[in-house]
């Protein structure tokens, strides 16, 4: 019996041993998952099109971010991508912070229309890169206003392409 017991929790340890730590996943309260901006431009549907497409593949170059769909008839741009963070909390008595890092999941869609966009993003889920603690169910409250700032720089940068004139190239 001792035989067969000893190789076997061996090779139950040494195959737990190669396993991937897993991500450990959140969600945004419901009022702060999606948050849309619609904007006017001057360009018609084609140009504007373009313009985008050109703001997404010089602005999105991370091996993270994927375009969902892309229909120039339609003018819709979907991607979906991740904004890293780090935070740090400082439990009570303790002092140094305990610091944690993750990625906040979202899908951008852009919908273009003769001098009209709409972006509207959503924000999935939250991958923590380590162990979460009770305090980790949410992306806290605190965090919200730059995560929201990171979504108004990506429309401010998407719509100043927008607005600017052309070269005439």
């Amino acid at each position: 019996m001792k035989r067969i017991i000893v190789p076997l929790i061996l090779v139950i340890f040494t195959s737990c041993a190669g396993t991937p730590a897993p991500k450990y996943r959140a969600s945004l309260p419901p009022e702060d998952q999606t948050i849309i901006y619609i904007d006017e431009h001057p360009k018609n549907k084609a140009d504007a099109y373009v313009a985008i497409n050109k703001w997404v593949a010089t602005n999105y170059v991370s091996a993270q971010t994927v375009i969902q769909m892309n229909d120039k008839e339609a003018g819709i741009l979907i991607l979906k991508s991740g904004y890293p963070f780090t935070l740090s909390w400082y439990a009570p008595g303790i002092v140094f912070p305990s610091i944690h890092n993750g990625v906040v999941n979202y899908t951008l869609t852009i919908q273009v229309k003769d001098r009209k966009i709409k972006m509207e993003f959503m924000t999935g889920d939250i991958r923590w890169n380590d162990q979460p603690t009770y305090r980790m169910l949410y992306f806290p409250e605190t965090n919200m206003p730059e995560l929201r700032t990171y979504y108004k720089n990506i429309h401010n940068g998407l719509l100043a392409d927008l607005l600017k004139k052309d070269a005439g190239f």
